[in-house]
């Protein structure tokens, strides 16, 4: 899907800005060494495939061109093929306009925002300092729902952020300065930590993996303004089969988190004979997770919980402040 006001997907966003830092000529296969080099897997949907349908996408559409050139590695090896791939002034431009009308806008889309940060260096200084203006004027607003309990209106007013038992950052990682990525490549940011080197269990909430949290989110939560709590992978399902059953809607494997907290919430109202207003963030579908659905019902899932150990030997490589 492309974001609006741009005809570049996430993963045409995401290759366009690979070619955009490199100044010169770069293989599909150069491209796939600096994703993996820099973890972008675990921030971004690119897989393999993609990027090579990204580039040929970019080529239609005149954001990049290629160019063969054959050539030996020695004398009595035949001839090898290989693309290479540059960005056009036209997709320059594209990529540029992409990368402000995401950073401006706080929307909740996957991933986008990890993305634009990463090639943020295409805006201008004024450019960039105007779209995060927009972006914090956005949030300020969504952050209203907060205005009554900072304001002790609502003191009862609770805010649950769920996250899964086996990449336990707001419920045991410790609060501090970290890179945004693998490879250290972005600025520190203050935030709940599981270490930037943390690697993620293959769990089905694959966008729930990332080792770190808004800082934002990690903020309110250091405030006491909100709360964190960690859901086992099979409980999540359970929750999302009941709410399938029940709503007549299969949500993704992260939404499932946020269904499991509501439905505990709910039943801790029904025994207590109190009525409360619970609100769900119901934040997609599954219509493309019916695999782990199907491994679920298999009984091939298991529960993982992240251990200690590995926690604190991720924790030794973050920045000394």
């Amino acid at each position: 899907m492309s974001i609006i006001g741009t005809k570049l997907t996430l993963n045409d966003i995401t290759v366009l800005g690979l070619l955009f830092e490199e100044r010169n000529c770069v293989t599909g296969l150069q491209l796939e060494k600096t994703i993996e080099q820099r973890g972008m897997r675990v921030w971004t949907k690119i897989g393999k495939s993609s990027v090579y349908y990204a580039l040929k996408k970019l080529q239609k559409n005149r954001y990049a061109h290629s160019e063969t050139i054959m050539h030996r590695k020695d004398n009595l090896t035949p001839p090898v093929k290989e693309i290479f791939y540059k960005i056009t002034e036209e997709g320059k431009k594209e990529l540029e306009k992409a990368i402000y009308i995401i950073m401006a806008n706080h929307e909740k889309i996957i991933d986008p925002f990890d993305i634009a940060y990463a090639f943020s260096g295409i805006l201008s200084h004024e450019r960039l300092i105007k779209a995060f203006k927009k972006r914090i004027t956005q949030i300020q607003e969504r952050k209203a729902i907060l205005k009554d309990k900072i304001e002790g209106l609502k003191p009862d007013l609770r805010i649950i952020n769920v996250e899964p038992a086996s990449c336990p950052t707001l419920t045991r990682g410790p609060y501090g300065y970290d890179y945004g990525d693998v490879a250290g490549l972005t600025p520190l940011l203050k935030m709940f930590t599981l270490g930037h080197s943390f690697i993620p269990p293959p769990v089905h909430a694959g966008g729930l993996r990332y080792h770190g949290m808004a800082p934002i989110i990690c903020h309110l939560l250091r405030l006491g303004l909100v709360e964190a709590r960690a859901e086992h992978q099979l409980d999540t399902f359970e929750a999302g089969v009941t709410f399938a059953r029940s709503e007549g809607i299969i949500s993704a494997p992260e939404t499932n988190h946020a269904i499991k907290a509501t439905i505990d919430e709910a039943l801790k109202c029904k025994e207590s004979g109190e009525s409360k207003t619970i609100l769900l963030a119901h934040s997609g579908h599954g219509h493309v997770d019916m695999a782990a659905y199907e491994a679920y019902f298999a009984g091939k899932l298991k529960d993982y919980a992240y251990p200690q150990k590995k926690i604190e030997e991720a924790l030794k490589e973050l920045p000394k402040m």
